[in-house]
C-alpha cells in the first residue's frame, strides 16, 4: 500500500508544479570565491557562495503562466532583442517540459481508460 501512497504523492507534487510555469531572466554579474579544489556542482551552489561576495543582478524579463491561463509578463524598457529572444526561448522550453509532463502523468495514470 505504501509504493500507490508514494506513487500518488509524486503525482500530486507533479500536477501542483504544473499549475504554475515561472521564467526569469536576469543580466549581471557574481563573483564567489572558492576554498579548496571542489566546484560548485549546480547553481544554487553558486548563489550559495555568492552570498558572501558580490552579485549584481538586473531583472529582465519574467513570466509566469497559470494552468487556467492567466498569464503575468515583465520586460525592462532597456531589454534587448537578443535577450528578448533568449527569455522567449527559456518560455517555450518550459511550455515543453510542462506538457511532456502532463503526458506522463497522463499515460501514468491511464486515463484513457477511464470511460
Amino acid at each position: 500500500m505504501g509504493v500507490f501512497r508514494d506513487a500518488f504523492k509524486t503525482i500530486g507534487e507533479a500536477v501542483t508544479d504544473m499549475s504554475s510555469l515561472d521564467v526569469v531572466t536576469y543580466k549581471g554579474s557574481i563573483e564567489a570565491e572558492l576554498s579548496g579544489n571542489k566546484m560548485p556542482e549546480n547553481f544554487q551552489d553558486v548563489l550559495n557562495l555568492a552570498g558572501t561576495s558580490e552579485v549584481k543582478l538586473k531583472l529582465l524579463a519574467s513570466t509566469q503562466m497559470k494552468l487556467d491561463g492567466d498569464i503575468l509578463a515583465y520586460s525592462d524598457t532597456a531589454i534587448t532583442p537578443e535577450e528578448a529572444e533568449a527569455h522567449r526561448d527559456l518560455v517555450e522550453l518550459g511550455q515543453e517540459n510542462r506538457l511532456a509532463t502532463i503526458d506522463f502523468v497522463h499515460r501514468v495514470v491511464g486515463l484513457d481508460d477511464i470511460a
